[in-house]
């Protein structure tokens, strides 16, 4: 899978697709930069979710209550997963690896900030009724 810019163009002007927001396609960003993507945002999802997750330990140990450690474990891998499998399929399905439309790119962010903010909304909230 190569596609090669003509060399009359510059980088910046070989596109593959036709629309607003192509990427030129380079073997380099298939085989470091979509993996290392992938990982950061897999960090980023899985860090929200331990964030949201220790605060709800601590509501439920504030209620004398509480889950094992593995369900944690389960839970927010899991979660990760998942939302990094949504946004890799919403983001690169159909579309290839050069040319992410802007439907596509919108659920990516989706993918990646829903986490986010749930928890900036969450966490004060659980532990404002942990301290009750």
């Amino acid at each position: 899978l190569s596609i090669e810019a003509p060399k009359n163009q510059s980088f910046q002007e070989c596109n593959v697709c036709n629309s607003d927001t192509c990427h030129p396609f380079r073997t380099e960003y298939l085989y470091f930069g979509v993996p290392l993507e992938v990982a950061l945002r897999f960090g980023f999802v899985a860090t929200y979710a331990w964030t949201l997750l220790y605060a709800v330990d601590v509501y439920l140990k504030s209620r004398q209550t509480g889950l094992k450690p593995s369900r944690y474990h389960a839970i927010s891998w899991t979660t990760a997963i998942l939302f990094m499998g949504i946004n890799e399929t919403v983001l690169f399905a159909g579309v290839g690896v050069s040319c992410a439309g802007r439907t596509a790119l919108i659920g990516s962010y989706l993918c990646m900030y829903i986490p986010m903010i749930t928890v900036v909304v969450a966490n004060p909230i659980l532990y404002g009724f942990s301290l009750r």
